[in-house]
């Protein structure tokens, strides 16, 4: 098959797209490092919600816990992607091909997009043996935010 074909074949179901952003860590002169994540590309995919073997959603799993633990809202997708992805990157801005956002906090006054972090992936691959695209499982982030989001100080023995 030409490739403007299978590229053709490719974006018909992968008619979504979403951004990357890519995780860099940067350290001050007083030792703390900041984790810090910057956007990357906007890429075509699919996101799907995960069902497990009841046929239950579990896009929306919230626990309470106790103590420190607290509440905690999981939820897992598939996303199909034409490209791999690295567990240092992250998804957001899931968009559907009309350009309206698909996964959004209700619980922020602003609808902020939802936030993903990458926990899996593993190529498909198309009846000829060559990869055919990509699947990765998403898990929401607990911290739904992409500026700095991480801070800890570095200490050197001598």
């Amino acid at each position: 098959m030409p490739l403007f074909q299978l590229n053709s074949f490719i974006n018909t179901f992968m008619n979504m797209t979403c951004d990357i952003y890519t995780q860099k860590n940067v350290q001050s002169d007083s030792g703390a490092v900041t984790r810090q994540w910057k956007y990357t590309q906007t890429i075509n995919c699919k996101v799907m919600p995960v069902q497990n073997k009841s046929g239950r959603t579990i896009t929306d799993d919230k626990s309470y816990g106790t103590g420190a633990e607290g509440y905690k809202e999981n939820v897992h997708v598939k996303m199909q992607s034409p490209i791999r992805l690295s567990k240092r990157w992250r998804i957001t801005n899931v968009t559907a091909a009309d350009g309206e956002k698909v996964f959004l906090e209700p619980d922020k006054i602003t609808l902020d997009d939802t936030i993903f972090d990458v926990i899996s992936n593993h190529p498909v691959l198309d009846p000829f043996g060559h990869i055919a695209y990509y699947e990765i499982n998403l898990q929401r982030a607990q911290v739904q935010n992409n500026d700095i989001i991480a801070v800890w100080k570095c200490r050197f023995f001598i």
